[in-house]
């Protein structure tokens, strides 16, 4: 099952390769983008099966009228997690402080260069807003930010980026204990929560296209 996860990968990877950049519309790019994210995604989604953790996918949390959407949130001894994925390739530079990283691609023989939202400041907002939501000091709540590309990862910016096949490992490190029966009743909760994700959809991918042309339009001013 692993082995179809790649390959689709590896198969939707070749399509927006031969796109080009002169022949796509930028809407076709972008829905390939999203399914190759997706295709990360589901590979995230097979290691924690294989890890045998509780995770709930494509959590979507509201506060007022700001939401944020959680890739994958798990549940593990030492409290919540919050995984956020990224299926890149190139060479992605940057450093952690920085709004956005700079992502290099080898695209019919040009270098293709494009910026993207740094994932481990998004992730801290999506640690922020669990935090919120749990409300509960003895149930720790972490970060981590999964690759599952083919990217390379500058120095700067590598040790805070775990790969796929290194997930088991940064998931049973002993970052902390949580109060089981705290854990037990945050994670039946999240869980009722998470139902309402479908309904909370649409609202939330427009908000997200807002704040994104806010986002590189400031930079493209700058």
């Amino acid at each position: 099952m692993i082995d179809l996860v790649i390959a689709a990968g590896a198969a939707l990877a070749v399509a927006l390769h031969r796109l080009g950049k002169d022949a796509a519309s930028d809407r076709q790019r972008k829905v390939l983008q999203r399914r190759i994210g997706a295709v990360g995604e589901a590979r995230v989604a097979l290691e924690l099966a294989r890890l045998g953790l509780p995770a709930l996918r494509n959590v979507i949390l509201r506060d007022g009228r700001r939401s944020v959407e959680l890739d994958h949130v798990v549940r593990a001894r030492s409290g919540i997690l919050v995984l956020e994925t990224k299926t890149l390739g190139g060479v992605i530079t940057g450093t952690l402080d920085a709004a956005q990283w700079t992502q290099r691609k080898q695209r019919a023989g040009e270098i293709e260069v494009r910026s993207l939202v740094n994932p481990v400041l998004q992730n801290r907002a999506h640690v922020r807003a669990l935090e919120a939501f749990v409300g509960d000091p003895r149930v720790p709540v972490w970060g981590v930010v999964v690759s599952a590309g083919s990217a390379i990862f500058a120095p700067e910016i590598a040790d805070a980026i775990v790969g796929v096949d290194d997930l088991g490992s940064a998931l049973s490190a002993p970052l902390a204990e949580a109060d089981p029966r705290s854990l037990e009743a945050a994670w039946r909760r999240l869980e009722r929560e998470a139902g309402k994700s479908p309904g909370r959809r649409a609202a939330h991918a427009a908000r997200v296209r807002q704040v994104r042309r806010q986002l590189f339009g400031a930079a493209r001013k700058a």
